[in-house]
């Protein structure tokens, strides 16, 4: 009985302080950082020019315009692999892409999720693309930030009303655009990265996924392009 009287005397306890621990989490607002990468093998039969500006395009689009792009020789003899571009810790946990030697090097900001209630998001796009004997690999890399204060964190917060509408306006864009429409139906940052992965398979069809990786733990029961373009 006196076991059971302090399980009794506990349990509420350790139940408000949890919930205190959760709501002071939650006050304090969130900056955090994700990164994702995709490999995609482009086939010979595409010709440079159409890769070039296929790539270039597709993160104009992405970017709203803003990109940057350098371009080196294209190589006489064409390698039978090629680098294999990825992360680099600069200090301080700070990652950056590095395209070593790469024939074009296409890079855009997409900051323009600003949110009038506390809530900030970003994302830093890089493409590094090696031609070689077999085609072309297209190396993406994404960076994504997300920033809140009080009131975006508390916004942000998984709730009921928030789960519901978000579901709503998922049922409302599938009802109004039909089976043709792609709904995005996961989390924010991986659906701005599958937007890339989409739109380079819809210009590149015949195009191989070698590698993806998303910002993000997938959300249960979501869906992404990944599925249906899984080779």
């Amino acid at each position: 009985m006196r076991i059971m009287k302090y399980f009794i005397l506990f349990f509420p306890i350790a139940f408000f302080l949890t919930s205190c621990h959760s709501l002071k989490e939650t006050l304090k607002g969130q900056h955090k950082n994700y990164r994702a990468k995709l490999v995609l093998d482009i086939p010979k039969e595409y010709k440079k020019d159409y890769v070039a500006v296929e790539v270039e395009k597709n993160f104009r689009i992405k970017c709203g315009g803003d990109v940057i792009k350098k371009e080196n020789k294209f190589p006489e003899k064409l390698p039978e692999t090629t680098e294999n571009p990825s992360w680099i810790n600069t200090g301080m946990n700070n990652m950056i892409a590095l395209c070593h030697n790469s024939w074009i090097e296409i890079s855009c900001d997409e900051s323009l999720n600003m949110s009038l209630f506390g809530i900030y998001r970003s994302g830093i796009y890089k493409a590094c693309i090696y031609p070689y004997n077999n085609g072309y690999k297209v190396f993406v890399f994404a960076k994504y930030e997300l920033k809140s204060n009080v009131i975006g964190n508390i916004l942000l917060f998984d709730n009921p009303i928030k789960r519901k509408r978000e579901e709503e306006t998922i049922a409302y864009f599938k009802k109004a655009l039909g089976k043709y429409a792609y709904i995005c139906d996961d989390r924010i940052f991986n659906c701005w990265f599958d937007i890339v992965l989409l739109n380079l398979k819809k210009s590149f069809p015949q195009s191989k996924i070698l590698y993806i990786r998303y910002p993000q733990k997938r959300k249960e029961g979501g869906s992404l392009s990944i599925d249906k373009y899984k080779n």
